[in-house]
């Protein structure tokens, strides 16, 4: 009897768990927006995003919307929306413990690599990196921000592709969450 009580017990916490990855992802891309929180950034409301895809979660007694989906490892997925003059952009994503790399890439209406972050961590925030790319061929996002916690500040207004790569998780399914902020530019 004792060892159906622990299987049940243990089969319990795998059920749970299985339930609260999605809640997992959000908290952890609203802990890693803190900080930009304190910048004076705001959550973007996603208008352009279909309401299935966008989940709400509460966070220190207010509410957000972030994009979240399920994945597979090595899955890729995309987010289009509109970005415009005299905005910045910050671009959050994370994945729940199953998902360890999760990697963001956005791209201007031409196609071209605005902003990108390849770590190798379960947290993604892509900025301008020349390291990763030709910021020189980048002709739809202000130089000057390299280095700096702004993803996009773009130089004309436009469709913007979000793409997230989720690499090298566990052999099972798990959440990721993209939070998009934004603020007047300064």
């Amino acid at each position: 009897m004792k060892y159906f009580f622990a299987i049940l017990f243990i089969f319990s916490l795998t059920f749970i768990n299985s339930f609260s990855t999605q809640e997992e992802s959000s908290k952890k891309t609203l802990d890693f927006a803190t900080f930009l929180f304190n910048e004076k950034y705001i959550s973007r409301t996603l208008e352009d995003i279909e309401d299935s895809k966008k989940f709400k979660f509460s966070y220190e007694t207010k509410d957000y919307f972030l994009y979240s989906e399920k994945s597979l490892p090595n899955q890729e997925f995309e987010i289009k929306t509109n970005f415009y003059v005299g905005w910045d952009y910050a671009i959050i994503g994370a994945g729940d413990s199953t998902l360890k790399d999760i990697d963001l890439y956005i791209y201007d209406s031409e196609g071209l690599v605005v902003a990108i972050d390849r770590n190798s961590s379960g947290i993604s925030f892509p900025m301008i990196r020349s390291n990763y790319m030709d910021i020189y061929s980048n002709a739809n996002n202000d130089m000057s921000i390299e280095g700096k916690r702004i993803s996009v500040k773009p130089l004309k207004s436009g469709n913007y592709t979000i793409k997230l790569k989720v690499r090298n998780g566990f052999n099972s399914e798990g959440f990721w969450s993209v939070m998009i902020l934004t603020r007047k530019s300064q």
